[in-house]
């Protein structure tokens, strides 16, 4: 029968259009599982930006104050006021000349080099002010670095959120779409579907016509051909499920045996 036709097809794509909406729903909810987890990060690295910014801040007003009341007596130190490079050097100098065949040459000028770095570490560490002002400058660079770091996964993490965002965007206008055809749908569906009941009533109507005739043939201008098929149909479905049917069913195989 057309409606039951129809009203398979109808139903056969309402299912299709569920899950096809029940996989882009689902891919929404990672979406924004994963937006929610790039803003968490976002604010963890604002978070330890603007600390970072704060301690830099410090340490530069900590340098100035330094040059401020000290300046002048900076100046009269080595301009390379790095004691752990100077230690650094000392070692290697002091290596070569315990592992290495060198002239008497060689060997004296390594030895006044030696001097001159150990003179030079004395008069900063002599200084508290130099090695404080070292040790600020260290670490400033220290804190510049880290802040780089932290400013580029900033800069990567807006992206993907960007990415996140728009993608999510997409899917949601796909989602609207789908979510209206698949309205179209069910009001076709449940207008079919009344007509096939309305149908369907009709059928039963004549079968209990043609069960109080006691198997008497109704008259041929009151049988729908295509109806009477579509049932007949159905009923030999049930039996062969193993289903019972009714008098009424049973009566319109008989009735109708030539269409089957």
């Amino acid at each position: 029968m057309k409606l039951n036709k129809e009203r398979e097809q109808l139903l056969k794509e309402k299912r299709a259009l569920k899950e096809e909406i029940r996989v882009y729903v689902s891919k929404v909810r990672e979406l924004k599982a994963k937006k929610q987890a790039l803003t968490e990060e976002l604010n963890s690295l604002m978070e330890e930006k603007n600390k970072l910014l704060e301690e830099i801040k410090k340490i530069r007003e900590r340098l100035s104050e330094i040059n401020e009341k000290y300046g002048e007596e900076l100046k009269k130190l080595p301009s390379d006021v790095n004691p752990k490079k100077i230690r650094r050097e000392i070692e290697i100098l002091e290596r070569i000349l315990q592992t290495e065949v060198l002239s008497y040459k060689q060997e004296k000028e390594i030895i006044e080099r030696i001097r001159k770095l150990e003179k030079k570490l004395m008069e900063i560490q002599e200084n508290p002010i130099a090695m404080e002002f070292e040790e600020l400058n260290r670490q400033l660079i220290e804190k510049q670095k880290e802040l780089n770091i932290i400013k580029e996964r900033i800069r990567d993490a807006l992206m993907e959120k960007k990415k996140v965002r728009e993608t999510m965007q997409e899917l949601l206008k796909k989602l609207d779409e789908l979510r209206a055809r698949l309205k179209e749908i069910e009001d076709q569906y449940t207008k079919v579907k009344q007509e096939y009941i309305k149908t369907d009533e009709e059928i039963q109507k004549k079968l209990e016509m043609l069960a109080m005739t006691m198997g008497k043939p109704l008259p041929i201008e009151e049988i729908d051909l295509e109806a009477v098929k579509s049932k007949i149909k159905e009923i030999d479905e049930k039996l062969m499920r193993g289903e019972p049917i009714t008098t009424e069913e049973l009566l319109l195989l008989q009735q109708f045996e030539s269409v089957r």
